[in-house]
């Protein structure tokens, strides 16, 4: 997951676990294995990056996490004789494979220590959150795969939908008025581990909605440019 989370938010996390959101770029290569009969074939994706990342957190429900890639295209295997093939029967060097994992999932209960400036203590039924980084794949006559994978920027945005307890969200949106962004953070923990997300966002109006007999309150948050230890960024991943 942290080399997802690297290439979606264009960072690497340091020897503290932390990570500023920036411009350094990570490329993957997905490989999978299907089997015809008693042989392993294996199809290679190259050059692959993140261009969206939608994490959506609902109380009562799994946390689900959706990464949206895009590659350079299929790795080229070439056969004895040179034809160029899609697919080989060759696993690629220190490559390891296991069954898919039977550990526990996140859920709503997970999703732990929201904090937002301004609107002090209240009871979140929903956070989603969407990172669409602007990205397209370059490519050139004579080859089938492209060149490389160009970012012209990022954009993101966090919703959340709490119970109205008071008049709080207008306490926020005045905080938001007189300051340039509030400050957001919240926790995916499970089992002690996880990863904190934190950024500085400007806030939506309010929206209130009835959900039968509850009174809620829907905020859309902007994340901004901010500086951290003297580095531009807009998020910061602490790894927990």
């Amino acid at each position: 997951m942290k080399l997802l989370l690297e290439s979606a938010f264009s960072g690497k996390f340091d020897a503290n676990g932390r990570m500023l959101a920036g411009t350094t770029e990570t490329e993957l290569c997905f490989q999978r294995v299907w089997i015809d009969g008693s042989t392993s074939y294996f199809t290679r994706q190259y050059g692959c990056m993140v261009s969206e990342l939608a994490i959506n957190a609902e109380a009562g429900g799994i946390v689900t996490a959706d990464y949206t890639v895009l590659g350079r295209g299929t790795m080229p295997v070439t056969a004895a004789n040179g034809t160029q093939l899609a697919s080989a029967t060759a696993e690629l060097d220190g490559a390891t494979y296991v069954e898919a994992s039977t550990n526990e999932k996140f859920a709503g209960p997970d999703v732990k220590n929201i904090t937002i400036a301004g609107l002090g203590t209240v009871d979140y039924q929903t956070l989603n959150f969407t990172l669409t980084q602007d990205r397209a794949a370059q490519t050139m006559l004579g080859s089938a795969y492209a060149r490389g994978i160009g970012t012209a920027g990022k954009s993101g945005e966090i919703v959340v939908t709490f119970y109205r307890a008071d008049l709080a969200p207008e306490k926020l949106i005045k905080n938001g008025i007189e300051n340039p962004a509030v400050d957001i953070s919240f926790d995916y923990v499970i089992g002690g581990e996880g990863y904190r997300f934190s950024t500085k966002a400007q806030p939506s109006f309010p929206e209130d909605n009835e959900d039968g007999a509850n009174q809620m309150v829907t905020v859309t948050f902007v994340p901004v440019g901010y500086e951290v230890d003297g580095q531009p960024t807009d998020y910061v991943i602490q790894e927990l």
